[in-house]
């Protein structure tokens, strides 16, 4: 179902030896955004696994598209307007359980190490350019610990933003809005967003 929690997915795997999506832990979120946005990192993408969507919109009712008709590419999906994800087929591969496990605990620990995971975000905020991190970017154009009421750009790792408490969603779009200023001032990059901002003003 699209609103499983990723990590269920993940720790499934783990659990029962099956391979293919371990670079998807840590990644917060459901499966329906994680196949929206083809999450992945350390090589793997939802895509990889990926057999077939179940959704629904206002004019075609329910139906199934393949993997392959979503036009899935670096966090992106061709998902149609006014269409959501109900539900996927996924197909993994047995594998040997201590090496699901070996590999799902190293991408964790590397994560550990170098992302806010304790805190609360949305993950990370902006698309890599080509040929380099958005993280980098923003760090390097003096933006982290940059703050709008209780958004902040995490000290640990500038493309996560962090909700230090009550944080409003206006806020985090006013900050979102700032550190593209800057990064362009400095670098001439426009960032991209990687999450997708839903809702109406």
């Amino acid at each position: 179902e699209s609103g499983t929690p990723l990590q269920k997915l993940v720790s499934f795997s783990k659990e029962h030896g099956y391979s293919g999506i371990e670079g998807l832990v840590g990644i917060p979120g459901f499966v329906g955004g994680a196949i929206a946005g083809n999450a992945g990192a350390f090589g793997y993408s939802i895509k990889n696994a990926l057999v077939s969507v179940r959704m629904i919109n206002p004019d075609k009712g329910i139906y199934e598209m393949s993997a392959s008709e979503l036009g899935l590419e670096y966090r992106a999906a061709k998902i149609p307007e006014d269409t959501v994800i109900l539900s996927a087929n996924m197909r993994l591969r047995k594998d040997v359980k201590e090496d699901v496990v070996k590999r799902i605990n190293s991408f964790l620990k590397q994560k550990r190490e170098t992302q806010p995971l304790s805190e609360m975000s949305a993950g990370c905020v902006f698309r890599n350019p080509e040929g380099t991190s958005a993280g980098r970017l923003i760090d390097e154009a003096g933006c982290k610990g940059m703050r709008i009421g209780d958004v902040e750009v995490s000290r640990m790792h500038a493309n996560f933003f962090i909700n230090k408490g009550d944080a409003k969603a206006s806020d985090f779009l006013k900050l979102m809005d700032e550190v593209k200023k800057k990064v362009m001032k400095v670098f001439g990059t426009e960032l991209e967003p990687e999450i997708r901002i839903v809702g109406k003003e």
